[in-house]
């Protein structure tokens, strides 16, 4: 794996504000984290855009960000970038447990109700639905139980939903990753 050696600009600026999408997410936000990551990464409805790794993060993470690479979800032109801890400090939200990896991507586009029960060939009938569930802890938990149990789908309103964020994706550890027709 070739790590890149240019420095990162200092924050991640958009050229122009970031367009919102219906909930209110931004069109671009950063994953952080070994879980969060690999998942993203693993995942070929997920766009990413960049990777950034610390020194350490680089050596130790290297075969599992290799295997994320796969035929589904080609990442060719996703070069790793080192990163210094004053980067990560700069560009995460305050208090965000990254582990030396973080990756700038594109929110997961949604699904349509029907194209998940159309999909579902394993017969499965458990859908979650959130009301007003809006703190992003608790959805990340919700979604890895919903993983846990063998859900078709976790739904969430348009409104008064937590949005799709780092620390969302982190509290999910790779279960917001999880297959976008048929499953959580």
């Amino acid at each position: 794996m070739a790590i890149s050696k240019r420095k990162p600009p200092k924050r991640y600026r958009p050229a122009q504000k970031p367009a919102r999408r219906g909930g209110g997410a931004p069109s671009a936000l950063w994953l952080y984290g070994v879980h969060p990551v690999l998942a993203a990464l693993a995942n070929p409805h997920r766009r990413c855009h960049r990777l950034l790794l610390s020194a350490e993060a680089a050596r130790r993470h290297r075969d599992a960000i290799a295997a994320a690479r796969t035929p589904e979800a080609p990442l060719e032109a996703l070069v790793p970038e080192t990163a210094t801890p004053q980067f990560f400090a700069e560009t995460l939200p305050d208090g965000a447990v990254h582990q030396g990896l973080a990756l700038l991507t594109a929110p997961l586009a949604g699904v349509a109700l029907t194209d998940i029960i159309e999909a579902d060939a394993a017969g499965r009938r458990l859908i979650i639905v959130l009301d007003q569930v809006t703190d992003p802890h608790n959805v990340g938990a919700i979604l890895r139980s919903a993983a846990a149990f063998g859900a078709l789908a976790v739904l969430a309103p348009g409104h008064n939903a937590a949005p799709e964020t780092g620390a969302l994706a982190k509290a999910a550890s790779g279960a917001l990753e999880q297959d976008r027709k048929g499953g959580v």
